[in-house]
């Protein structure tokens, strides 16, 4: 990051990926600043890099089947955000 001209947007959640309809390629992300939403073009590809989902009761049960409710010292904001988000376009999970 710090070798490439790329900008860091903090405090800038990612809602979703943009794809092409008939291509299916990933144009960019839309993502969330303040109040307002914004779209960021990918110039070649979109990185993901983003957290797990130890917050997320429904994908633990989902993805880690006999596993009882937790409690995580983890990060609070680690939801599966970045995994739903991936998912919804057509990303493999866990085991596919």
């Amino acid at each position: 990051m710090k070798q490439r001209p790329i900008p860091i947007l903090y405090g800038t959640p990612a809602r979703e990926l943009i794809q092409h309809d008939v291509t299916k390629e990933i144009l960019g992300v839309r993502a969330q600043r303040g109040e307002k939403s914004i779209c960021v073009k990918a110039r070649r590809e979109v990185v993901l890099t983003c957290g797990g989902f130890e917050n997320n009761q429904e994908m633990i049960r989902n993805y880690l089947p006999g596993v009882p409710c937790c409690y995580t010292s983890g990060s609070p904001y680690n939801e599966g955000d970045g995994i739903a988000m991936a998912t919804a376009v057509g990303a493999p999970t866990f085991g596919t």
